[in-house]
C-alpha cells in the first residue's frame, strides 16, 4: 500500500485500532514511517489481543470465543496487539517504548460502557449466531455485571517510536 504523500512530509504519524484490521500491516506501517520526517514518532495508540482475553466467570469464556471467530471471519487478526513491537522493530526506529494499556476496573454498575461494550458484542456476533444466542449471552452478561464479579481484560498494546 503506498499513501499519496511525499517523503518526510509529517512530525507525527499515529494510528489507532486500525492494524487490527490489515491483511498486511506492516506495509503501512512502512509507508507511516517513510512520510515521517528525520527524528519525529510514530505512535499506535491501541492494538488489541483478542487471543489473551481473560473472562470470569467461565460463563463468559464462550462468548470472547464466539466474538473472537465473528472478527476472524470479519478479517481482524484477533493477535495484532502482540505483534505491534515487532512490526515497528522491522522499520529500524529507535526509542522504542511500548506498554499495555491499564485496566482498572470499578465493579459498580457503569451503564453507558456497559450498553456500548454490549452493541460492539452485538454487532461482531450478529451475522454469525442467532439472536436467541446472543440474547442469551446478553443476559448472563447483565446479571453478572449487576452482581459485580465480571472481569473482562483484552490486554491493548501500545508502542511509540522515533524514526533515525
Amino acid at each position: 500500500m503506498i499513501i499519496s504523500f511525499q517523503n518526510d512530509t509529517f512530525d507525527l504519524c499515529f494510528c489507532h485500532y486500525l492494524l487490527l484490521w490489515l491483511k498486511e500491516p506492516e506495509s503501512i506501517l512502512q509507508e507511516m514511517v517513510r512520510v515521517l520526517k528525520k527524528s519525529r514518532w510514530i505512535c499506535c495508540f491501541a492494538e488489541p489481543d483478542y487471543q489473551s482475553r481473560i473472562a470470569f466467570p467461565s460463563q463468559l469464556e464462550k462468548l470472547g470465543l464466539m466474538q473472537n471467530s465473528a472478527l476472524i471471519q470479519q478479517g481482524v487478526n484477533i493477535k495484532a496487539g502482540r505483534n505491534l513491537v515487532d512490526w515497528i522493530k522491522q522499520n529500524n526506529l529507535s526509542n522504542i517504548n511500548w506498554g499495555i494499556l491499564g485496566s482498572h476496573q470499578n465493579p459498580d454498575n457503569d451503564l453507558d460502557r456497559e450498553n456500548t461494550e454490549w452493541s460492539t458484542l452485538e454487532r461482531d456476533l450478529q451475522n454469525n449466531f442467532s439472536q436467541e444466542e446472543v440474547s442469551f449471552y446478553k443476559k448472563i452478561v447483565q446479571e453478572i455485571n449487576s452482581d459485580g464479579i465480571r472481569i473482562l481484560f483484552i490486554p491493548t498494546f501500545y508502542v511509540y517510536a522515533q524514526k533515525q
